[in-house]
């Protein structure tokens, strides 16, 4: 688990990240833990803290060329946000609502994204997994079920967006999942969700993904707005001229 005050910079650091490529007219479509470049500051921590409690690969320090006998691969699509390289986009288990529900999506589907994300860097604990059964196929009912426990019926403004049979098939009139006899789980303020945090640094950070996570794109807040969050609290006032720069968040 990530310890607080670093994963308080680092949230700020994924935001504005994500903002650059927004303000670029970029939407990343694929945010998740494999996708996340972190620099060490101190390189030699990597051998002497992590690498002496795993497996070093061999390696022939002599070659010109320091190269990985493991091949590496890195499948992003990114998506222009006027023009869509493919509408199959997101992590199953971290996919926002409207593109589950084969709705438009744009920009914002990316920080619902973001803030499943965090549960699952923060805390190690993963938000949603569809209760995938032993033969690995995602079960959409039941993950969008799961969503529901977690942040109530889907509003009726985005089921009237998305796929009308699969949406006449899966809801009730209240946004609800029909014949959905699935014992419901803790609220998201659990202490189930967030193990190791108190109670405060709990309903900060649970109220940060609510704001974050709204079901429906367009209530999702911007990227100032997250910036500006108790659990953050990284924006200063500033003049409103200068609102536009996310270069600097925080201390």
């Amino acid at each position: 688990m990530i310890p607080y005050p670093v994963m308080r910079r680092f949230t700020m650091q994924l935001i504005c990240a994500i903002e650059f490529a927004h303000a670029h007219n970029v939407i990343h479509t694929d945010i998740q833990a494999s996708n996340i470049f972190v620099q060490f500051l101190d390189r030699s921590l990597i051998e002497s803290g992590y690498l002496v409690r795993v497996p070093i690969p061999h390696q022939d320090r002599t070659e010109k060329e320091y190269t990985p006998r493991l091949p590496l691969a890195i499948g992003d699509v990114a998506s222009w946000a006027d023009h869509h390289l493919t509408e199959n986009i997101q992590p199953v288990a971290l996919r926002a609502p409207e593109v589950l529900l084969n709705a438009p999506w744009d920009k914002n589907a990316d920080w619902w994204n973001f803030g499943a994300l965090l549960l699952e860097l923060y805390r190690a604990i993963r938000m949603f997994n569809g209760r995938i059964p032993r033969d690995g196929h995602d079960e959409l009912k039941r993950h969008l079920s799961e969503i529901v426990e977690l942040f109530g019926p889907f509003p009726q403004a985005l089921l009237k967006r998305g796929d009308r049979d699969l949406v006449e098939k899966i809801f009730d009139e209240q946004g609800r999942i029909k014949d959905d006899y699935q014992g419901h789980g803790p609220p998201l303020d659990h202490k189930v969700w967030t193990p190791g945090l108190d109670r405060g640094a709990r309903e900060d950070f649970v109220s940060f993904l609510q704001l974050v996570m709204k079901m429906d794109p367009a209530e999702r807040p911007t990227w100032l707005d997250m910036l500006k969050h108790v659990w953050l609290d990284a924006v200063q006032p500033v003049p409103p001229q200068e609102e536009g720069d996310c270069s600097n968040p925080g201390t």
